[in-house]
């Protein structure tokens, strides 16, 4: 379970507007659909010079530990 409070958002900017936002929950109902994972990787896949939107959908729909999926996102992402 995620400690309390902690927020496992990814937010993508751009010139101060919200693009796109994922947040990662423990309970799997909360999982987005196929088609809302796809949308929001390919923002933010576009913004990184990602050419392949499919690994970080693919990270995008986990369940379980939101903080290791928030880290495997910055990962398929190229950030530190």
């Amino acid at each position: 379970m995620s400690p309390a409070g902690a927020d496992y958002t990814l937010h993508l900017y751009r010139d101060g507007r919200l693009v796109t936002a994922h947040v990662w929950w423990v309970d799997p109902t909360e999982l987005p659909t196929q088609e809302e994972a796809a949308q929001r990787a390919t923002a933010l896949a576009a913004v990184h010079g990602m050419t392949d939107h499919r690994p970080l959908t693919a990270v995008l729909r986990g369940t379980g530990d939101p903080r290791q999926h928030l880290d495997e996102a910055f990962s398929a992402l190229g950030l530190p």
